[in-house]
């Protein structure tokens, strides 16, 4: 078994507060750290992580191209260069992101040939990404951009949902991130039992969550990237704050 660290670096919906910075999660477990979206507070929480191990490896995903779940991300990439990293690190992106990454950065006037390092740029496929000692990350392709293909070319928009997995223990952490429907957390699920399953409290109602919960049992669960009213309908350990960490075995 893997004693796995999931860290809330921001909870935050698109609609910012004074004292919460925009969703993003980092999970670490033996020298391994992955990041879920990227916000500003991202930045911040990994200070104290890279300090004194600044090659330790790293693979960040981002679940879809709502500026609010990777306003960072640019951030990110001048900080390492910043600190002097020399390790290459991972960089999973729905695929109309990654496919202009690199003029993207170059917009940011991060140039690739004047970094210290620069991200190994990949397409989210519906895969299992391995992650190291063991773990893999199943990608779980959800509906919340469904409502926008009126407006882009057929295919081309992608929003993810993320599960960790130990295979040999087949225990696993779910990730709901903005998903539309209810049909998109079972789907990640695949209906088995969960330790934790992270939800996305912006575009879930209260009872949908309940009903899901209801109905998947996880071990444990908690609410992430929601809005300000969604507190009057949840206890506060239902609600996850920012820089909250939480332990689970995989």
């Amino acid at each position: 078994m893997i004693p796995v660290s999931v860290s809330f670096a921001g909870t935050s919906c698109g609609l910012p507060e004074p004292d919460r910075f925009f969703s993003s999660y980092l999970i670490q477990w033996s020298e391994q750290l992955l990041v879920l979206d990227v916000s500003e507070g991202t930045i911040r929480a990994l200070i104290p992580l890279l300090q004194e191990k600044k090659d330790r490896p790293v693979t960040v995903v981002i679940s879809h191209s709502h500026p609010d779940h990777w306003s960072g991300l640019f951030l990110l990439v001048q900080y390492f260069h910043q600190i002097k990293r020399k390790e290459p690190w991972q960089l999973f992106l729905p695929e109309q992101i990654a496919e202009h990454f690199q003029e993207l950065a170059r917009l940011h006037y991060l140039f690739k040939e004047r970094m210290s390092v620069f991200p190994d740029v990949k397409p989210i496929q519906s895969v299992r990404i391995s992650l190291g000692d063991g773990l893999v990350l199943i990608t779980s392709q959800n509906s919340h951009v469904k409502k926008y293909e009126q407006f882009a070319p057929a295919g081309s928009l992608q929003s993810w949902s993320f599960r960790i997995e130990n295979p040999e223990t087949e225990r696993w952490i779910g990730f709901t991130m903005d998903v539309g429907s209810t049909d998109d957390v079972h789907l990640l699920s695949a209906n088995s039992p969960t330790e934790l399953l992270i939800f996305d409290g912006s575009h879930l109602s209260a009872s949908e969550i309940r009903t899901v919960v209801d109905g998947l049992m996880p071990v444990s669960w908690i609410i992430s990237h929601f809005p300000e009213k969604l507190k009057s309908e949840f206890p506060f350990h239902c609600l996850a704050k920012d820089g909250q960490q939480l332990e689970v075995i995989l």
